[in-house]
């Protein structure tokens, strides 16, 4: 769930990588190499924050209109947004959890066995290996590819920050350095699941209900407004959040800054839910997707007589993992990513797929990730392209 950079107004051009990456037709993955380049995977990223701050001295926000036709976008300088907070509720009287320890690995370490986990962010991404450890690639400009040295059972990315969740229920959060809006103070709790949107982050607790922080002052549109009752599946998304209850219903809350039919929820039973930036789909059991909200693009329109095994939405583009473990994508018809080739799946057998801003990347049944997209423009590729074998 996750935000585009304007195309029009471009950050200043990063340094020439020296990565490899993927083309659409590739079937083999590409090495990143040790520690080295713009798109580190365990960057000093303090020192490269700075610098960036340094050089730019500004913020490229991107916010997403109301209206039918366009996106807009507010370039501001020099500024810096209010600090977000999770204030606990006295229900469930929860506090901040601690900060993200030390990177999970050594630059230039190799991963033993698979990749188990994947999650896909606005230009960066993060997948979780056998033994549980997280890694994050792409462009790191709030320190959101820094993770925590623990072993993790699902992690998440999301616009500027990533989320991770540890055997016992734990969340950390890292990241936020470019614009705190309290989605990585993660309140305490036990945790069964997580997901990370565009300004804020949702998780279901162990017995069963919704909590969600982040959002801050001026990003509050209710998504992070946590509903009552008791739910199965929660997804974050850029201004919206919505859950699937213990029988199966769709819930969705927030829009109140940008409501293009992502909250009118289906009727029906569902067993899957997951959210792009301004839409929303969900899978039945018997693998019918149904989606709504915004439809500029064609991202609410997956394809005829086609059934489907896991959803995966980016910006405004949606895939799908179908029952013979082929991915499909669709919603790249127009619009400034039309042209990123994000819906240019590559061949092979899947399991999992999520979408970016400009880019998808799958988990493969043989435990290998393969990232698609980028087009060759270089305002969009950040390395989230480069899929990894090892670090």
């Amino acid at each position: 769930m996750v935000v585009g950079i304007d195309p029009r107004t471009p950050p200043r051009r990063p340094p020439k990588r020296s990565i490899a990456t993927v083309a659409p037709t590739a079937t083999k993955a590409a090495k990143i190499p040790d520690n080295k380049g713009p798109n580190m995977i365990f960057p000093r990223y303090h020192d490269r924050v700075n610098a960036f701050r340094e050089r730019r001295k500004e913020m490229l926000i991107f916010l997403l209109s109301c209206g039918s036709d366009s996106y807009e976008y507010e370039y501001e300088q020099n500024k810096k947004n209010g600090q977000g907070s999770s204030e606990p509720s006295e229900e469930t009287d929860l506090e901040p959890a601690t900060e993200p320890s030390s990177p999970a690995s050594e630059p230039g370490q190799e991963p033993t066995g698979e990749w188990i986990q994947l999650s896909v962010g606005d230009t960066h991404n993060c997948a979780l290996d056998a033994q549980g450890t997280a890694f994050c690639w792409g462009y790191s400009d709030a320190g959101q590819l820094q993770s925590s040295a623990e072993s993790f059972v699902e992690v998440e990315a999301g616009l500027w920050h990533s989320c991770a969740r540890t055997a016992t229920g734990e969340v950390r959060c890292w990241g936020c350095q470019g614009q705190d809006l309290g989605q990585c103070d993660v309140p305490m709790g036990q945790y069964q699941s997580i997901s990370t949107g565009q300004y804020h982050s949702c998780g279901l607790t162990s017995s069963d209900e919704i909590v969600c922080w982040g959002c801050g002052s001026d990003r509050d549109y209710g998504q992070c407004d946590s509903p009552q009752g008791t739910y199965s599946h929660i997804a974050a998304g850029g201004n919206h959040s919505c859950a699937l209850t213990t029988t199966g219903e769709v819930e969705c809350w927030g829009c109140g800054g940008d409501n293009q039919g992502q909250c009118e929820e289906p009727s029906g039973s569902f067993v899957e839910i997951q959210v792009g930036v301004a839409h929303s789909c969900a899978r039945s059991e018997e693998g019918t997707v149904e989606c709504w909200g915004r439809s500029q693009f064609g991202e609410t329109i997956p394809p005829d007589d086609t059934t489907f095994s896991q959803l995966g939405l980016g910006h405004i583009h949606s895939c799908g993992v179908d029952d013979t473990q082929s991915v499909h994508c669709w919603g790249c018809n127009a619009g400034p990513e039309a042209n990123l080739n994000q819906c240019e799946v590559v061949d092979g057998s899947f399991v999992y797929v999520d979408g970016g801003t400009g880019h998808s990347c799958g988990l493969t049944t043989e435990g290998d990730i393969v990232c698609w997209g980028c087009g060759a423009d270089w305002r969009w590729d950040k390395g989230q392209c480069d899929t990894p074998t090892g670090f």
